[in-house]
């Protein structure tokens, strides 16, 4: 018989390590990784020789260990507060039942973490009874399911944390899903497989969300009268990922309509690939907002008109648009950490006010290799070539240009220079009209 037990519990005879995973989305610290290649079927015999079991709060199952586990086998953990079961095939028992009927502490537990467990069928709310009122976070990455079997009435209560990144749902995403979890704060959608049907929920019972999740979803969403107030029940987003969305046909009307709702409360969007030929506006207009991601769109330039003293924008992260040149003036002067790796860069004089804009601006974390990193586009002799190589080729001496105060001068001289020479002229002039008139005329002969 193989047996088990924890680190510092009888450590000869029992396989187990004590691990920070960080392979899954939801957040497991500090816990008690089980692993043996060689068992394959997991029951409670397994745990009869010791009752320390009892005291364990997590437990960790991962990667490939276990085809079987006994559906009350948990029954045995009376601390269990984590359950973390990560890439397991449970090939043996398709279904896993979670109820207090098979096992009592899952009245207790309070994350559940069953992604990329494949085989699964997963029975949560059996009859719709309320049997985990405790759980907090949730997580169902990449795994087949269907969402009615957990948006149920009185069941997920208390859940703050739901991820679903990569799931197989098997029935539509519609206006009305997500509204069984009143007290959500956490929502990840990213990568959605094989779904039905997906319609933008309207999240009209998701007051509390705060961070929300929507990247890589094959979904239409034309700038319409209702999509343009899809999140407008949202007043306490503080987080929104929208990447791999086709926004291009959004105006910036449009999008102030769309953000609108949590314009006060947000603190980071990351809104990259979806078509963005400019910086919307009331991005300008956040006064919270710390951190934009504005990667992989087709901005050309950034507004030195938006540079108002409400930005308090410290990270701006714009990689990979179509900027060739920047003025220093259109960088909000709240930023600390700036990057423009992958623009086409025009190596010409106009970039050179950037480049000592770098070189000066000490407080402002740019990635120390930033001159390898950003390369010029044109013109063609400079096509491939990085910063540094058009730094030490063109001195910033010379793309100095006349100053304002330069060129007045240089016209007063000239306009001084151009009176005195007709003053001149004028009286010399004078001088020979006056000669010829005092000169005495000739006799008559």
């Amino acid at each position: 018989m193989v047996t088990f037990g924890i680190l510092f519990f009888d450590a000869i005879s029992l396989m187990i390590r004590l691990t920070l995973s960080t392979t899954t989305s939801c957040e497991i610290r500090n816990c008690t990784t089980i692993y043996n290649k060689n068992l394959r079927n997991l029951t409670r015999d397994e745990f009869k020789h010791t009752s320390k079991w009892s005291k364990i709060e997590c437990m960790s199952f991962q990667d490939d260990v276990f085809h079987s586990i006994e559906t009350a086998l948990f029954s045995n953990f009376r601390s269990l507060r984590i359950l973390h079961m990560k890439n397991i095939p449970m090939l043996g028992n398709k279904q896993l039942v979670f109820s207090p009927q098979a096992s009592k502490p899952f009245t207790y537990l309070k994350t559940l973490d069953l992604s990329d467990t494949r085989s699964l069928n997963s029975t949560f709310c059996p009859n719709k009874i309320k049997h985990l009122p405790n759980l907090r976070a949730l997580c169902l990455d990449g795994i087949r399911f269907r969402l009615a079997d957990i948006d149920i009435k009185n069941c997920f209560n208390n859940l703050k944390k739901l991820f679903l990144s990569k799931s197989h749902i098997q029935d539509s995403i519609h206006k009305d899903s997500f509204s069984n979890f009143p007290k959500l704060e956490y929502l990840q959608l990213s990568g959605l497989k094989y779904t039905k049907e997906f319609k933008m929920p309207t999240f009209k019972r998701n007051k509390n969300l705060k961070t929300l999740e929507l990247n890589c979803i094959a979904f239409l969403f034309p700038p319409t009268e209702t999509n343009t107030k899809a999140f407008k029940y949202l007043i306490k987003l503080n987080e929104l990922e929208l990447s791999n969305w086709n926004l291009s046909q959004w105006s910036s009307l449009n999008l102030s309509t769309l953000f609108a709702p949590f314009k006060e409360s947000i603190t980071t969007l990351k809104i990259s690939k979806v078509g963005f030929k400019t910086i919307p506006n009331i991005i300008w207009e956040m006064p919270n907002l710390k951190t934009v991601i504005l990667s992989n769109n087709k901005i050309s330039s950034l507004d030195p008109q938006r540079n108002s003293t409400i930005v308090n924008i410290k990270n701006l992260h714009l990689q990979w648009n179509r900027i060739e040149t920047l003025e220093p003036n259109s960088i909000p002067k709240s930023v600390s950490d700036l990057n423009l790796s992958g623009n086409p860069f025009s190596c010409k004089c106009p970039l050179m006010q950037y480049v000592l804009w770098e070189r000066e601006k000490k407080d402002v974390k740019i990635m120390t290799d930033w001159y390898y990193r950003y390369h010029c586009a044109n013109p063609r002799e400079w096509k491939g070539r990085n910063l540094l190589e058009f730094v030490r080729k063109i001195k910033p001496t010379d793309c100095r240009a006349f100053n304002i105060s330069v060129i007045v001068a240089t016209v007063l001289c000239f306009i001084m220079i151009a009176v005195v020479v007709v003053s001149n002229f004028i009286v010399w002039r004078k001088q020979k009209l006056q000669n010829c008139e005092n000169r005495p005329l000739l006799p008559k002969a």
